[in-house]
């Protein structure tokens, strides 16, 4: 009877190790992402050249162009929705030189800013998602007490602007100088909401590497050169900084995780993608070049995707002989999507690429031999997108809920055997 009983308890403890393996086994499988497959939904053939704008919330392609044997002061606006249906065609009455030369943003409410700056004066005109017209934000030289030249202005994926210029520059030798530079957020009034100060040592006739993230929840990342600060976006007051090395060439944050494209000034470098959480790295990619040099021409974050395009040319030219690079990872590291293209003379194959929030992107390019724009919509699987104050909730749910049903399993087993020992 007593190794019966032994042989029960045994198998009872067996049972439960078991249980606890599959447990385990199971939250492997759900974190162990999917190979990406990719599948072109759609592809649209345009005659002449359509420029993009970006997508907006809806996952809507926003392009413009000029209509043949139009008036130059018109432009036409056309959006394409994640079907392939033209959802709107509207003419705006602003020059088409205009907007093709002004940069361009689209936030995360789908609003459309068109930037032109001169010297004394930077206008912001602010469309929503209809194109309908919003604002005009207009940011005169006299808040900053210097003329706009080699400044920049950032809008970031909630709407907020900020402007860096230079305060003071002064030569050191033959090839490097010193230079400070104000950051400003600025109202939609045009007014100064707070200033900050940052300088550095760079080469003479350079601007300083600079780049802006915003997060909810007061959080703004600022790049300057080779140091990323965080600081707090409504009063300005800088919380951190670290100093990562190598030049900071890309910027994006997630949460309070952010993610930076480094590279060193030899021009012939690799280019390193590193995602930091708790500001340390946990993950890294090391691009290296195949003809030469590398040049970013774009980094993007839509949910946990990160996108990436760059070039890499035998003379850092676009004119000449060139590979382009597309990539896209999600937060984890995990590569999803990974492209490229050799081409003789890159100028007359660019392509365009935007993340939306489905997992998916649009490719656009223009043919030059036809004389017809390019653009397609791509779909791919991942693994399942969960927002960051959800992640650990969901990772662990699964795991609560099975090791309860367990120890009541366990409890129920305890309370048998003591009322029939033979069990």
């Amino acid at each position: 009877m007593k190794q019966t009983q032994k042989v029960n308890k045994i198998e009872t403890r067996n049972k439960f190790a078991i249980n606890l393996i599959c447990i385990f086994i199971l939250l492997l499988v759900r974190s162990t992402p999917l190979n990406a497959q990719d599948t072109q939904d759609w592809e649209i053939i345009q005659e002449g050249s359509i420029h993009p704008i970006g997508v907006d919330n809806d996952d809507s392609l926003n392009l413009f162009y000029l209509q043949a044997n139009k008036d130059t002061t018109q432009t036409n606006i056309i959006k394409y929705s994640q079907t392939g249906d033209i959802i709107f065609n509207r003419t705006l009455n602003l020059y088409y030189d205009f907007f093709y030369s002004a940069q361009k943003y689209i936030d995360n409410r789908g609003d459309l800013y068109l930037i032109s700056k001169t010297l004394d004066e930077i206008d912001i005109l602010k469309y929503d998602k209809n194109m309908d017209f919003i604002k005009n934000v207009t940011i005169t030289s006299e808040i900053i007490s210097n003329n706009f030249a080699s400044s920049r202005l950032f809008i970031t994926q909630l709407g907020s602007i900020y402007l860096l210029c230079p305060k003071s520059y002064t030569l050191l030798n033959e090839t490097h100088a010193d230079r400070e530079d104000g950051l400003y957020k600025v109202t939609e009034t045009g007014k100064v909401e707070w200033s900050l100060l940052f300088g550095s040592q760079i080469d003479i006739n350079s601007d300083p590497l600079a780049n802006i993230a915003e997060y909810y929840d007061d959080l703004l990342y600022f790049s300057y050169e080779n140091t990323l600060y965080s600081i707090n976006s409504v009063n300005g007051k800088i919380k951190w900084l670290i100093d990562l090395n190598t030049e900071i060439i890309g910027l994006l944050v997630f949460g309070e995780d952010f993610f930076t494209v480094q590279k060193t000034s030899n021009e012939k470098s690799s280019i390193s993608l590193s995602y930091f959480c708790n500001k340390k790295k946990v993950w890294e990619e090391i691009i290296s070049p195949s003809k030469g040099i590398l040049r970013l021409m774009k980094v993007e974050l839509i949910r946990d995707k990160i996108g990436l395009k760059i070039l890499d040319s035998i003379d850092g030219e676009i004119t000449g002989e060139v590979k382009e690079i597309f990539r896209i990872y999600n937060t984890n590291g995990d590569e999803l999507i990974k492209r490229s293209w050799d081409h003789s003379v890159y100028f007359l194959h660019i392509r365009h690429f935007f993340l939306t929030y489905n997992d998916s992107f649009y490719t656009r390019y223009y043919n030059h031999t036809t004389g017809n724009t390019h653009i397609t919509k791509t779909s791919y699987i991942a693994p399942q997108y969960i927002p960051p104050d959800k992640s650990v909730i969901q990772l662990f749910m699964p795991t609560i809920i099975i090791f309860c049903i367990l120890l009541l399993k366990r409890a129920k087993d305890r309370e048998l055997y003591k009322k029939n020992p033979a069990y």
